[in-house]
């Protein structure tokens, strides 16, 4: 893996990293040579801040697992989170009765669910709701009190948005159709509206966060506070989400298996997630050393 970043020069004092397929595979947990490298990384006084498109409750045990730096960027750019205290330095909320006309589309769909997420809640009304009221259940019965999510089944879309009118920081669509495709007048709707930005995920859902808020946008406000220049922030994604942040960072890093987007946007590309890109990248571009070095690897195991 080379280095062909924009600013090859410039050490890295910042680790952006996307959660969710990146830090993360695909039951939600992280490689153990991924918060191995976190910790290095901080030893050597970089911060290292996660980027994730979940909200602050479903963050809490990802946070405290790993050992991230004490900033959280959640809702995809849409909430900036001191995890010391839980205390919100940036948030960008969107309207969900701005988007009823779109939702209406979705609703005549009886096969459609719609899912408003909050800082530590979710409503949700569609077939899928009562599963993924199991799911969560399951979820929170593990799970110190702290951590548990909030999950609101609601049987009228209007008493759904008034109860988030709010507090919503992002809106995620299940469509009928298999392929989760968007008809041409969600499109256009969507479009007109201006105030939302759509990105599709790879399970087929829907996306929709404030066009005001990114995840690029709450980096660089961190980078900000801290003085350090996009040239010495490496980020780490996989997703379309992330294509504006891995633009703009001085290194861009991709895994292998990422999304074309993500590939194109990035300047590096490394290993797949399930052979630790996310450590890879840090060992190798922020920290200087190879990965593969036998005696670095076999240090690595010993102290997990």
């Amino acid at each position: 893996m080379q280095k062909t970043a924009k600013h090859p020069n410039k050490p890295v004092r910042m680790i952006v990293t996307d959660l969710e397929g990146t830090f993360l595979n695909a039951q939600n947990q992280p490689h153990p040579v991924n918060i191995r490298a976190v910790k290095e990384a901080r030893e050597a006084g970089i911060l290292v801040i996660p980027c994730t498109g979940r909200n602050w409750a479903r963050s809490k045990q990802v946070m405290s697992l790993c050992g991230f730096d004490p900033f959280l960027i959640t809702g995809n750019g849409s909430a900036i989170i001191d995890t010391r205290m839980g205390r919100v330095l940036e948030q960008t909320l969107i309207a969900p009765t701005a988007l009823l006309p779109v939702l209406f589309l979705q609703w005549r769909d009886k096969r459609a669910t719609t899912e408003l997420w909050a800082r530590e809640a979710c409503g949700c009304i569609g077939p899928e709701a009562e599963d993924r009221m199991l799911r969560t259940h399951v979820r929170n019965s593990v799970l110190p009190e702290e951590e548990q999510l909030v999950f609101e089944i609601f049987t009228e879309y209007l008493d759904l948005f008034y109860a988030y009118e709010e507090q919503t920081e992002s809106i995620q669509l299940t469509l009928g159709n298999e392929m989760g495709l968007m008809s041409a007048q969600m499109e256009e709707l969507l479009q007109a509206l201006q105030a939302f930005a759509a990105v599709q995920r790879p399970d087929g859902r829907w996306e929709l966060t404030s066009a005001r808020a990114s995840k690029a946008q709450a980096a660089q406000k961190i980078a900000y506070m801290h003085g350090i220049d996009p040239s010495e922030v490496m980020a780490i994604g996989d997703g379309e989400e992330d294509v504006e942040l891995l633009r703009w960072a001085g290194t861009g890093v991709a895994l292998a298996d990422s999304c074309q987007q993500a590939r194109d946007a990035a300047d590096v590309v490394t290993v797949e997630q399930w052979d630790a890109g996310v450590a890879k990248a840090i060992f190798e571009l922020a920290l200087g050393y190879d990965f593969t070095d036998p005696q670095q690897s076999e240090k690595v195991m010993e102290e997990e």
